[in-house]
């Protein structure tokens, strides 16, 4: 994206804030969009033929999250937990949960709901955010 076309924007403090805290991938699939839509803004476009580079941004948005996540809890998890120790009894097709009572599965069912619902609800914020910003933008350009 050239200079020009953010000139008259300023982002709020609280748009910087999320922005700096999401993840690089989720943040190059949204300057994707963003380049496609200012593809699509360019008067020499067919609008018939034009084909965003993600048809679906929302899904895949979530699931660079949700890979994220993952990531983070394997990097965090390696980091605190020391390497499984195979019993003299276990047999190698057995696989251990690690002795999770029911209460804990659920508690931990639970916290990966609230994950999810936490991931949910500030993608709909980066997305209500940008939505206004580009609602914006195209007002700006159509008044130059």
């Amino acid at each position: 994206m050239g200079d020009w076309f953010m000139s008259g924007f300023s982002f709020s403090t609280q748009f910087r804030q999320r922005w700096s805290q999401i993840p690089d991938t989720v943040r190059v699939a949204i300057y994707q969009e963003l380049d496609d839509i200012v593809t699509l803004l360019n008067p020499d476009v067919d609008l018939a033929d034009f084909k965003f580079s993600q048809s679906n941004l929302t899904a895949h948005i979530e699931a660079l999250y949700l890979q994220d996540a993952k990531q983070k809890l394997r990097a965090s998890m390696t980091a605190v937990m020391p390497e499984p120790i195979k019993l003299a009894c276990q047999s190698d097709g057995e696989q251990d949960d690690f002795g999770l009572s029911d209460k804990q599965k659920k508690l931990i069912q639970s916290l990966e709901m609230s994950i999810d619902d936490y991931l949910a609800e500030t993608l709909s914020l980066i997305s209500k955010d940008l939505k206004a910003w580009v609602t914006e933008e195209v007002k700006r350009q159509g008044s130059t």
